[in-house]
């Protein structure tokens, strides 16, 4: 995460590899981000 005067930006990422289901990774991506937008408010 970086914090500026105005704004906040998270930066998320996933550790794909060959066994990876997309769906899943999307929604462990989807859910980190809820849960440090969570803490900015």
């Amino acid at each position: 995460m970086e914090i500026d005067a105005n704004y906040a930006y998270l930066y998320l990422g996933g550790g794909i590899t060959c066994d990876s289901d997309p769906a899943l990774e999307w929604h462990e991506t989807l859910h980190k981000a809820k849960t440090l937008d969570h803490f900015l408010r």
